[in-house]
């Protein structure tokens, strides 16, 4: 009996073993599991921050490229408004210098010509609603039986070639100097 006994105490030890090494198989499983998942917890709220400031890095573009798109377009109206009042300004300097009367007008030919070199036999045309004759302006100038429709100003008429001095010609030939004075003036 005696060895059935120590048997049986065999048996009970192998048992007690096998249950111990088994809870602690079983505790070590359950703390490398929460180990693992703590680790994968951490790598996914890792991985979460990053995509959340990715996203928001992106979302800080996209709106810095919206702002930049509206700065823009206010800018490109300001421009487009501006460009309206200049060009309105310069409409109404043309339209004021065609309105002239003739000693005005006779004025400032008789300073272009006098500027001008003249030679005998130029010609002039000038608007057909202007009372001047081209002897008023210059005795050298004869006249010219052109059929030229011009508003204001004048054209001189030398060696075949004809010179513009329309009031339409020159403000769009000085309209690059002139327009700086304007934008100063206005803006």
């Amino acid at each position: 009996m005696s060895n059935t006994k120590n048997l049986e105490n065999i048996i009970s030890k192998i048992q007690e073993d096998a249950k111990t090494k088994a809870s602690e198989i079983k505790a070590g499983a359950q703390s490398a599991a929460k180990a693992e998942a703590e680790s994968r917890k951490a790598e996914a709220r890792k991985k979460a921050d990053e995509i959340t400031a990715l996203a928001k890095a992106d979302a800080e573009k996209i709106r810095e490229q919206a702002l930049v798109s509206v700065n823009l377009s206010v800018r490109n109206e300001k421009l487009a408004a501006k460009q309206e009042v200049i060009d309105r300004v310069f409409a109404k300097a043309l339209e004021e210098l065609n309105a002239l009367d003739d000693a005005k007008l006779s004025g400032f030919i008789r300073a272009a010509v006098r500027a001008a070199k003249i030679k005998q036999g130029d010609q002039i045309i000038l608007p057909k609603t202007s009372a001047i004759k081209p002897g008023d302006v210059d005795a050298r100038l004869s006249e010219y039986k052109g059929n030229v429709l011009i508003d204001g100003g004048f054209v001189l008429v030398s060696g075949g070639v004809e010179q513009n001095n329309t009031f339409k010609a020159l403000i769009e030939f000085y309209r690059n100097e002139l327009e700086q004075d304007v934008i100063h003036t206005l803006f």
